[in-house]
């Protein structure tokens, strides 16, 4: 047997990879929107509700950068998150749920919940 299949992966600790990505994720969206959709890899998914109710998926790195740069995240001014949570899920992957309030101009606060699969890959995690 390969003595290297015997070592263990090295643990993870949850907590650190949600703070870091909540940490990142939020400031990018704030500072660089135009650059959100690196969290993104070509097998993720997103799912938006439209103004009409309806949710819709987007798959692709491509689809998934074109609805994001639609969304209207110039008139975002911060994210104040009020908690976060992360799981470990199967294969070193975490479910991370975050809720706060997005303030998108001086007087309008709007409460949301986002929920990310974050999976692994060579330097870190992406949203799947």
């Amino acid at each position: 047997m390969d003595p290297a299949a015997r070592v263990p992966a090295p643990v993870v600790d949850p907590l650190t990879v949600g703070t870091a990505f909540v940490k990142q994720y939020y400031e990018i969206m704030y500072k660089r929107p135009e650059h959100l959709h690196r969290f993104y890899h070509e097998i993720s998914k997103v799912g938006r509700v439209g103004e009409d109710g309806v949710m819709r998926d987007f798959s692709t790195f491509q689809g998934i950068k074109k609805v994001l740069e639609t969304l209207s995240y110039g008139d975002f001014k911060s994210a104040e998150i009020t908690s976060y949570d992360i799981q470990e899920s199967l294969s070193g992957s975490f479910l991370l749920v975050v809720t706060g309030f997005f303030t998108l101009n001086e007087i309008h606060r709007r409460k949301f919940t986002q929920t990310f699969f974050l999976a692994p890959q060579e330097n870190g995690y992406f949203v799947l």
